[in-house]
């Protein structure tokens, strides 16, 4: 019985022991074949859901963004729901569930088909690109040829006969010049889609104005249209041409269109803001297609350019004494601006030639005293006898409770210390 077994055991020893490993090569070969038949079947995958995304047949006549409404976002949701591409999985916007509301969820889904048909820029909104590219998608695929079919042989080759010499070429002249190009096709207001003005206002020297606007192949210019004080209709601009990313498209009268991105755009326009007439200001934009078709005009944004803050009051001593002469004897001293807006942020600042002693701070209007500040001069810096020191007031919009950078007209006063 032991012989037998140890017979037994050398048998089934012999096989294993002479089994080896597959080699890296053997490895790399079956490896190369599963990838080739995955992307086969993701092919596949990707025929079958193109051929059921064709059966839904939209039809889009317009561009389609976040917060539109209509039967065409809902075919478009059925689109990407039989594309692959799911709104939702479960509640409104799933399969069999798609709604007419152009939501975040249809944006994301409507990037994700851009990102895998190529569509650039992948943002979520459907243009003209978009349209495209779907439209080619609704063509149905070439036939695959036969794989029965024997290649077709090559024709026979025969040598052709010697050309004839080509005849003395005609005299030379110089042709007429070409016509140029024509401008290509005229779009619609419709197909240049809307500007989206979102900012406008003053900074220390510049006008600067933000709007988004994604140009697609029909608008090849911007107009800016601006509307000041004592102006009974805005004044167009001459259209600026549609500049590279990062680049900018300058005026001769030193304004320029500058492109921060795909869709985004700021303008600019330098300005003196002493000089600036006081009131209000309008502006709208426009895109600019072939033949000088327009879109329709942006939302119209107002901003109102202040007149100079005043100091109606300027106090020393803890009882508000009136400093007389601009000379200051005592600690502290208080400054007022009574005919303060309420819109508007007030902001001291106290010098010694450059030097920067004190802030107030932003101080907003208050019913009783106006926009006020107050400096006690609790540090005690070194105020020289018979020094002239200033003090300047700076003016910001104030945008919904928020400090904004947006400028108005500053003031200063100047004045003496000379204590008793």
């Amino acid at each position: 019985m032991a012989t037998f077994a140890l017979i037994l055991g050398l048998t089934v020893a012999g096989p294993l022991a002479s089994a080896q490993a597959p080699s890296t090569q053997d490895l790399a070969a079956m490896i190369a074949k599963l990838e080739a038949e995955i992307a086969l079947r993701q092919q596949e995958l990707t025929g079958l859901r193109r051929a059921a995304a064709r059966a839904v047949g939209c039809t889009f006549t317009r561009d389609l963004a976040q917060g539109l409404s209509g039967e065409d976002v809902r075919c478009l949701q059925r689109y990407l729901n039989a594309s692959g591409f799911l709104v939702d999985t479960t509640g409104v916007g799933a399969p069999g569930n798609e709604s007419t509301f152009f939501g975040s969820l249809t944006k994301a889904a409507l990037a994700r088909w851009q990102v895998a048909e190529n569509v650039s820029p992948a943002g979520g909104y459907f243009g003209r690109k978009s349209r495209v590219k779907y439209a080619e998608l609704q063509l149905p695929p070439p036939p695959k040829p036969s794989p029965f079919l024997p290649p077709l042989s090559p024709p026979a080759t025969t040598t052709p006969p010697a050309p004839p010499p080509p005849p003395a070429p005609p005299a030379t002249t110089t042709p007429p010049a070409p016509p140029p190009p024509p401008p290509g096709p005229i779009p619609s207001q419709a197909q240049l889609g809307l500007p989206i003005l979102s900012t406008a206002g003053w900074e220390s020297a510049t006008f600067i104005a933000r709007f988004t606007h994604d140009p697609d192949v029909y608008a090849k210019a911007y107009a800016i249209h601006r509307q000041q004080p004592g102006e009974l209709q805005a004044t167009k601009s001459a259209p600026y041409a549609i500049p590279a990313i990062g680049a900018s498209s300058t005026a001769a009268d030193g304004t320029a269109l500058i492109r921060l991105s795909q869709t985004g755009w700021e303008w600019r326009r330098p300005v003196a803001l002493s000089t600036e007439p006081e009131g209000a200001y309008q502006l709208f934009v426009t895109a600019v297609g072939n033949g000088g078709v327009e879109s329709q005009a942006s939302a119209a944004r107002q901003q109102t350019l202040y007149q100079p803050p005043t100091f109606d009051d300027f106090l020393e001593g803890t009882s508000d004494e009136v400093v007389r002469n601009n000379t200051v004897t005592k600690f502290p001293i208080g400054i007022r601006t009574r005919d303060a807006f309420d819109e508007l942020e007030y902001f001291y600042t106290l010098l010694d030639g450059t030097r920067q002693v004190w802030t107030s701070g932003y101080v907003s209007k208050t019913d009783r005293v106006g926009a006020r500040a107050d400096f006690a001069n609790l540090n005690g810096y070194p105020f020289a006898r018979g020094a002239a020191y200033r003090i300047r007031v700076d003016v910001f919009d104030n945008d919904s409770g928020q400090i904004s950078q947006r400028k108005q007209k500053s003031n200063e006063l100047t004045f003496t210390y000379s204590p008793p």
